[in-house]
């Protein structure tokens, strides 16, 4: 072992795939459109107090230590950082299998979309592994310039993760990437179910709707489900909900049998509604009052979306006003 770490180039060939992947993992966090505390809190190991703090530092500790990795600069301080990320990782991953519960990796934020299993933690373990190499290979000293530079990066790191966190909030919150406006009237249409229903968007008139754009073939549309039947068994007799499947009649069909959707779904052929509806991005959601005002809009990945919608748009701040 000692001759594959001293007289080798694999220590280098380690630092370069963790610098890679913690690269990858920082930006796709940072650039996540679901908040990074939803997935942090999720896993059930820190107290909720800790959750918003680890959420905000763990990005920038991953970008950090991916940058150090890459440039060679403070080695052994990232290597560390690196061992007791992963090993902290592989703790909740394993504690989470052990536990028997079904839930996302988050590892990439939103952009990979994966189950936490035995893999993932086998994934992790040969990772630290590699973060071992890196840590027992010999290492040059750090002057005290790159000291001062990973010492500013580290700082301009945490500032870019608060900014970017709250700007992705944000844009959650204003429905980004579009949808017509808040406190508009829904443009009324027709479709056809799967079973050749009929249903129009005035026979909605006097109840409250969720109207969800979707596509059939769409991952997050499929893992969107399960998370959908659960807020409309937990707000019964509260709202309806109908989601709009941009596809073929037989891709609406296999999408309707796989997922087990438990709402009416029509088949959306063309882009006319949703060009109507403005809506660019999917799974995307409206909630409409009893006449058929838009009260929210909104991205729609999972219940943290849902729950969020349903507060945004049935928390009135006054006659008339509704919350962005």
């Amino acid at each position: 072992m000692e001759y594959w770490v001293t007289e080798t180039h694999l220590p280098v060939v380690a630092r370069y795939v963790l610098a890679f992947v913690f690269c990858v993992a920082a930006v796709s966090k940072l650039l996540s459109q679901e908040p990074l505390e939803k997935a942090v809190d999720e896993y059930k190991i820190l107290p909720p107090y800790l959750v918003p703090i680890f959420a905000t530092l763990l990005p920038a500790i991953e970008l950090t230590v991916s940058v150090a990795l890459a440039l060679g600069m403070g080695i052994r301080p990232a290597s560390v950082a690196t061992l007791v990320l992963l090993i902290s990782f592989a703790v909740a991953v394993g504690v989470n299998i052990i536990r028997g519960r079904d839930l996302d990796c988050h590892c990439f934020g939103s952009w990979f979309q994966d189950k936490v299993d035995w893999f993932t933690l086998l994934r992790i373990l040969v990772l630290t592994a590699l973060a071992a190499i890196v840590f027992v290979a010999p290492e040059r000293s750090l002057g005290a310039g790159e000291q001062l530079i990973l010492m500013i990066f580290g700082a301009t790191a945490v500032v870019i993760a608060a900014l970017l966190n709250r700007a992705v909030r944000l844009a959650l919150r204003i429905g980004w990437p579009g949808g017509l406006p808040v406190g508009d009237v829904a443009p009324p249409f027709t479709g056809e179910t799967i079973k050749g229903l009929l249903i129009n968007l005035n026979d909605y008139l006097g109840k409250r709707l969720l109207l969800i754009f979707g596509f059939p073939r769409c991952n997050l549309c499929h893992r969107l489900v399960p998370r959908l039947n659960a807020f409309l068994r937990d707000h019964h007799g509260q709202v309806e909900a109908l989601f709009l499947s941009h596809g073929s009649r037989m891709e609406t069909l296999e999408f309707v049998l796989q997922s087990g959707i438990s709402c009416p779904v029509i088949t959306v052929e063309g882009e006319g509604l949703m060009d109507l509806y403005d809506v660019h991005s999917r799974p995307f959601a409206f909630l409409l009052d009893e006449g058929a005002v838009i009260r929210a809009k909104g991205l729609a990945y999972n219940e943290f979306h849902l729950d969020d919608l349903w507060r945004r748009a049935f928390a009135h701040k006054g006659p008339g006003e509704f919350y962005e």
